[in-house]
């Protein structure tokens, strides 16, 4: 199904759309942090399964709770992750995870009359191997102080972004699209819709994931 733009460049394609003959098995990991003296528990993970597999008809089952030592930095916690041997994962915490900007990104922020942050480092709601199978996601910088249903859309829009990137998707400058990201900004996509694409990520991943 393919709907107008609503002032926005392209089309946007609804996640009614995705139909799949073919799709990858993802494990949900509740991921306990240990950050220094501090431990980092996981959000609710009930409801993820049902509906990032309605967006994009993939095998999604919530595995055991898993449990890292590692500092604040998302890489860590994303190798960590991924040696965890559960295939295709996807790692949901509560922890304050944070990543180094890019010179590029440092130079658009100063630009943008930012201040300068300790080690240019930022917090971020998620990260991902692109491609790959590999990818954390966090409410600890969406999810606090909101109702419970606000937290979990902003979570589950995470999520599928990140999953994006696991299928292969690039960023996108298409504020519409889910696989749009400010690494700047404060906060991406606030509340916007979930499963919405433009057309040129919509046919990359219809490609990748073999819709019929």
């Amino acid at each position: 199904m393919r709907t107008g733009a609503m002032g926005l460049a392209g089309a946007l394609l609804h996640r009614n759309a995705f139909c799949f003959d073919a799709t990858p098995y993802v494990s949900l990991i509740p991921l306990e942090v240990h950050i220094g003296k501090d431990l980092w528990s996981y959000p609710n993970l009930e409801g993820f399964p049902e509906e990032l597999s309605a967006i994009y008809r993939v095998k999604v089952e919530v595995v055991e709770p898993y449990s890292i030592t590692s500092g604040n930095d998302a890489s860590e916690v994303l190798h960590a992750v991924r040696e965890a041997g559960y295939g295709h994962a996807l790692a949901l915490t509560r922890a304050p995870i944070k990543v180094k900007l890019s010179e590029e990104d440092i130079k658009k922020r100063i630009a943008e009359g930012g201040t300068e942050l300790e080690g240019w480092r930022i917090g971020v709601s998620g990260l991902a191997e692109s491609p790959g199978t590999a990818a954390v996601v966090t409410d600890y910088w969406r999810g606090r102080g909101v109702p419970k249903d606000i937290a979990h859309n902003r979570l589950l829009e995470v999520m599928v972004h990140e999953l994006g990137h696991n299928f292969g998707a690039d960023d996108c400058d298409d504020r519409g699209c889910n696989m749009h990201s400010n690494p700047t900004a404060k906060v991406r996509r606030l509340d916007a819709p979930i499963g919405v694409y433009c057309e040129r990520h919509y046919d990359f991943l219809r490609d990748w994931l073999r819709i019929v």
